[in-house]
């Protein structure tokens, strides 16, 4: 299962306060005081996540819901800490939820699109990604955002889409690694060895501390035939010598 590990759920944090949800009986919004309450357990939540205390931040999320049952930001977080345990259909339920209440917030999206690669489902988790990028404020929309459809693209062997995305997301942010390196892979898949190896080695020059990259670049000679150049990248990336 391939899990997105972007942090962005500040973004809908302010708006998941007030949000009004779909049509039907409502329960009343938070009073000021429940407010703060909230605001103080989301800001828990988001620190159990990040120390990987996930089960702590689900029953965090859990207690926010139980103030306010339509917080989107809580049902979004809790959906992606749900994922993260391999909980897949209730993360997706989640952050389902969550869109119904809040539909301008990427994050949201981007956990949905995560639940659905737990359930294999690749070709729904792209369709959500572009309704998202379709439907959110065009900054929500970055770099790593069209590196995973870009990647679910090519999990979908779409690679003239992949290769799109992965395009846009270098045009964003060319001094990442990954933007190159991901390109790289599906330049790999489709055998078009000489700009895998062009790409990859762009990505070395940014991190040349990356032995990964290495080892990436010494499978691609191989494939090239270039088998003295796959060896001396294959001496790097195991044993960290650069100069060898």
């Amino acid at each position: 299962m391939r899990l997105w590990t972007v942090t962005l759920f500040a973004a809908g944090l302010l708006t998941a306060f007030n949000s009004t949800g779909a049509a039907g009986a409502e329960p009343p919004k938070p009073d000021a005081a429940s407010l703060r309450k909230i605001r103080q357990l989301y800001q828990l939540a988001c620190q159990q996540r990040a120390r990987n205390h996930v089960r702590e931040s689900i029953d965090t999320c859990t207690r926010i819901l139980a103030i306010d049952p339509r917080n989107s930001a809580a049902l979004s977080l809790r959906g992606r800490d749900e994922v993260m345990l391999d909980l897949c259909p209730q993360g997706l339920a989640d952050c389902k939820q969550a869109l119904k209440y809040e539909s301008g917030d990427m994050s949201i999206y981007v956990g949905a699109a995560e639940a659905y690669m737990c359930l294999r489902r690749a070709a729904d988790a792209a369709d959500i990604l572009t309704l998202g990028m379709k439907t959110v404020p065009p900054k929500q929309v970055d770099d790593e955002i069209y590196r995973m459809r870009g990647e679910t693209y090519e999990l979908l062997g779409k690679h003239d889409l992949a290769v799109a995305d992965l395009t846009k997301a270098q045009k964003i942010k060319p001094e990442k690694p990954d933007n190159w390196s991901a390109r790289s892979n599906i330049y790999f898949a489709m055998g078009e060895y000489d700009k895998a190896v062009a790409d990859v080695t762009n990505a070395i020059k940014i991190a040349p501390g990356n032995l990964r990259l290495y080892g990436a670049r010494a499978q691609i000679y191989r494939k090239m035939g270039k088998i003295d150049l796959a060896k001396r990248d294959e001496v790097k990336a195991k044993t960290g010598d650069l100069d060898f």
